[in-house]
């Protein structure tokens, strides 16, 4: 506390974890019964040890400085600025040891030897991460409130071209059960607020960075070389998502009946994806930054009292929420589109195809119209709806979204003195 309302405030986090794995084949095990294990030289290989070891470290710090001061008793405000970093550090590694006489000479220093032409295997990795972010809330006669928040991010699993982006955020509402006019009614909570904000998001960004393994079994004179196992793409960015949302909580006769409904709309922006490279190149694909997704839709939940009688310790509490989404691709990038259709025109059969103002999670298939009695075989409907006894991947079509539209929870509760039961079930359609 360096004074009234203002505050310094630090946090230091370190966790850590370790982890083995042993994994043992005697000489009797199935796996050596092949030729190769059943001459002269590779009789007394039979048998394995394979051992793993590794460890994640993980450290968290942040430092908050924020300043609150009350105004004529109707003026609050809090004032906010965080600075936040994390790095996350594993390593992990093993090795194969062959050749044991015995089931139960099961210990690794058994072994006649290590995994003929085998070497070890490792991996080892660092990711680091900062943020600043600055916040003000303001809230007037705790009637009227205003939040506005502003946020830099700085990733190492970007590309160095765009390891930095900011995101913000602000809010309103309005506390209506505050208000005269609603104070001693029925309404003890009627909160109406808006919110719009970007925020941002990692999934799917391991391929800013270019990979390479070194070669240690094969060298030139005295030297080592090392090959490249991935493509970078120094230009990928961070996921945005730019949300709208607009909604009313209420409380409802003293708390006897709670609920709130929301609208919503999403927009994520540079989605990562993997894009097919010919083979000339060394490599079959990249993550590039490739179009834009929406999702639309509300939530609403609410619980009320069918009996609180505080006099026999008797409570009895029914609530559910439901939800509906609709997620469609708004944007796809060129490139995309003309992969979808090389992908068509090769007949190459792949778990995901793209195309704008479908659902992310669009399922393609080739329609069947079953068995054929007469001769056994599948009937398939080409992609302008022809019958054929053959099925290619470029006659399929769009029949519907994998992700349900609706989600739901229904949910009861009874509490009488030390006893509780509750029950509740899970919807989707």
């Amino acid at each position: 506390n360096i004074f009234d309302g203002l505050k310094l405030r630090g946090q230091l986090g370190i966790s850590g974890q370790t982890h083995s794995s042993d994994y043992f084949l005697p000489a009797e095990h199935s796996k050596f019964n092949t030729d190769e294990y059943k001459s002269a030289s590779g009789y007394f290989r039979r048998g394995l040890y394979r051992y793993g070891t590794g460890e994640n470290q993980n450290y968290d710090g942040a430092l908050t400085l924020s300043y609150t001061k009350i105004i004529a008793d109707k003026h609050q405000l809090y004032t906010g600025l965080d600075y936040s970093i994390t790095e996350y550090k594993s390593h992990s590694y093993g090795f194969e040891a062959e050749g044991f006489s015995n089931e139960n000479m099961n210990y690794i220093n058994n072994a006649l030897q290590y995994k003929k032409d085998a070497t070890p295997s490792g991996s080892k990795s660092t990711n680091r991460r900062i943020g600043l972010t600055a916040n003000v809330n303001y809230t007037y006669d705790n009637r009227y409130f205003l939040d506005l928040s502003l946020r830099m991010d700085g990733s190492s699993n970007y590309g160095t071209d765009k390891k930095y982006a900011p995101f913000w955020s602000t809010g309103i509402g309005w506390n209506l059960h505050n208000e005269k006019f609603l104070k001693g009614s029925f309404a003890n909570i009627l909160r109406l607020k808006a919110s719009y904000g970007q925020t941002g998001t990692q999934q799917g960004s391991d391929g800013a960075n270019t990979l390479y393994k070194y070669i240690t079994d094969n060298r030139y004179m005295y030297w080592t070389g090392a090959e490249l196992q991935g493509l970078g793409n120094p230009y990928l960015t961070w996921q945005k998502t730019d949300e709208f949302n607009f909604g009313v909580e209420f409380g409802l006769w003293k708390g006897r009946m709670k609920g709130e409904f929301n609208v919503y709309t999403k927009k994520t922006s540079n989605l990562l994806s993997n894009m097919d490279l010919p083979h000339s190149n060394g490599f079959a694909s990249y993550v590039d930054n490739v179009g834009e997704v929406k999702n639309n839709g509300w939530e609403a939940s609410a619980s009320v009292y069918v009996i609180r009688n505080a006099e026999r310790d008797i409570n009895w509490i029914i609530g559910g929420q439901l939800t509906y989404n609709k997620n469609y691709v708004s944007k796809l990038s060129e490139a995309i589109k003309a992969q979808n259709e090389a992908y068509l025109k090769e007949d190459v059969d792949v778990a995901n195809l793209f195309y704008e103002g479908r659902p992310q999670n669009g399922i393609y298939v080739v329609r069947s119209l079953g068995i054929d009695p007469a001769n056994g075989q599948e009937i398939f409907l080409d992609k302008d709806g022809n019958r054929t006894d053959i099925w290619k991947a470029s006659d399929k079509v769009y029949v519907g979204q994998a992700d349900p539209r609706y989600r739901g929870i229904a949910n009861t509760m009874f509490m009488w003195k030390g006893l509780t039961v509750n029950v509740s079930a899970s919807f989707y359609w």
